[in-house]
């Protein structure tokens, strides 16, 4: 959905996660932070829209560098970037 954000369907109801904000410079690296963040919150047992919202947040930082070789963020960064965004 881009700048819409992400859709979360399941049971019969949807809810849209909104975007995290950022200035797309590059994007390597930005799927794998989004996926790694995915398996974390799936393993923590977080609500599917807590989980996705998390993820998406996760690949903001990614998406906004240039190169891949940077670090991805850490949970408490994306943390930082939802309680911004709320």
């Amino acid at each position: 959905m881009g700048e819409q954000g992400v859709l979360v369907g399941g049971d019969g109801c949807a809810e849209r996660v909104p975007p995290i904000s950022v200035e797309v410079l590059g994007g390597p690296g930005a799927g794998d932070a989004l996926g790694g963040a995915l398996c974390r919150e799936v393993l923590e047992r977080w609500d599917p829209v807590g989980t996705v919202g998390f993820a998406n947040a996760a690949d903001a930082p990614v998406a906004a560098r240039l190169g891949c070789a940077h670090p991805l963020p850490t949970a408490g960064r994306v943390q930082e970037l939802l309680d911004v965004a709320r």
